[in-house]
């Protein structure tokens, strides 16, 4: 792929030329070659992987058509030279991540406070914070708020708990519906103090941000759910958004 500087005459070229694809990108014309399929059949990941991308698609293709949505992404299509679709896209491929927990200032005290730095290539929509037993009986719940200064989430706690093994899960959720999640368990002193035991992560996919329910939420291997087939005459958009799916394509 090269950037190239193109004669006046030829600054509307788009498209395919022979072997040679041009293609505008910001105020850049981009030229590539035209790309080949393979003869040898896709292998199931390539194939999972392709299934990925139209769901992106699909997604990009909603966002660009629904006016509140797509007010989400258009300071950021403007800031990095690109499309609003292309925008939407990118972030339904890059799911969050949980970077750091620091639990240290808690003890199990009721108004102590849990800091998560989350981070997402757009923007991280909620984190969801829940508080368990060592039997796995919830003790609270709730979400974290963000500091609009440092862009950090932090959860104060509402209950004291007194000694025992304590849980924390975190769930953290992008736009698109993408989520990172971190279990993390506490030993709670009766005399006071807590020490930190155990860590686990994984990622999964809860609802979207368009408000239509699917798949079948976090994934416990941390791998990509598998989208719902595709029925007859119908399209990747309509699998995961059918109310903005565009039959016309």
């Amino acid at each position: 792929m090269a950037k190239v500087q193109l004669h006046p005459l030829l600054l509307e070229v788009r498209g395919r030329i022979g072997d040679w694809v041009f293609r505008r990108v910001g105020r850049d014309t981009i030229v590539s070659r035209r790309p080949r399929r393979r003869q040898r059949p896709p292998t199931p990941n390539q194939l999972r992987q392709r299934r990925h991308f139209q769901d992106a698609m699909a997604y990009g293709r909603a966002v660009a058509r629904d006016p509140q949505l797509r007010r989400r992404y258009v300071a950021a299509a403007r800031a990095r030279l690109t499309s609003v679709y292309v925008c939407a896209l990118t972030d339904f491929l890059n799911p969050p991540r949980i970077t750091r927990v620091d639990c240290s200032r808690y003890t199990g005290r009721a108004g102590q406070a849990l800091a998560i730095h989350a981070e997402d290539n757009f923007e991280v929509r909620s984190v969801a914070v829940r508080i368990t037993d060592a039997t796995g009986g919830e003790i609270e719940a709730g979400p974290a708020v963000r500091d609009a200064r440092t862009g950090k989430w932090s959860y104060r706690a509402r209950q004291t708990v007194v000694g025992g093994v304590l849980r924390v899960e975190i769930v953290v959720t992008d736009h698109p519906g993408h989520t990172a999640t971190q279990s993390i368990e506490i030993q709670r002193r009766a005399t006071g103090g807590c020490r930190r035991t155990k860590s686990g992560f994984g990622t999964g996919r809860s609802a979207p941000a368009l408000g239509i329910e699917h798949g079948k939420g976090a994934a416990s291997d941390g791998k990509w759910p598998a989208a719902p087939e595709t029925q007859p005459g119908q399209s990747a958009d309509a699998r995961w958004w059918p109310a903005h799916a565009n039959t016309g394509e």
